[in-house]
């Protein structure tokens, strides 16, 4: 399968979220996207690979984890945000982030707790 194909059929696994100003960004965890991510940002990836397998997470955690999720599915775009600028403009809806975080990661059971930073 050619890549074109292949990033075509990722956007199958891209899920919205709505940031405090009002943009919408598309999320993924897709594995092979997770692959090109260790080439474009080897440390971040580093990063979700040790959080992903944590069974309880900081809030920070879980920020880490969406914006791992956000860089997945914008590695074509240049103008991505900066990790600081996403966590501002994620809010703080905990509720609804570890919701999405779930939902992107394949939670079939009930999550750790998250403590508060």
């Amino acid at each position: 399968m050619d890549k074109s194909t292949a990033m075509n059929l990722l956007k199958n696994t891209y899920v919205p979220y709505t940031l405090i100003d009002g943009n919408e960004v598309q999320l993924t965890l897709a594995f092979y996207l997770l692959k090109l991510l260790e080439g474009k940002k080897p440390d971040l990836a580093d990063r979700y690979y040790k959080l992903s397998s944590k069974k309880e997470m900081r809030d920070l955690d879980m920020v880490t984890i969406l914006y791992t999720a956000y860089c997945c599915a914008n590695l074509d775009k240049e103008d991505m945000l900066d990790e600081e600028t996403f966590m501002i403009l994620l809010g703080c809806d905990r509720l609804s982030m570890r919701s999405l975080m779930n939902q992107l990661m394949g939670a079939k059971k009930k999550p750790g707790s998250v403590t508060h930073s």
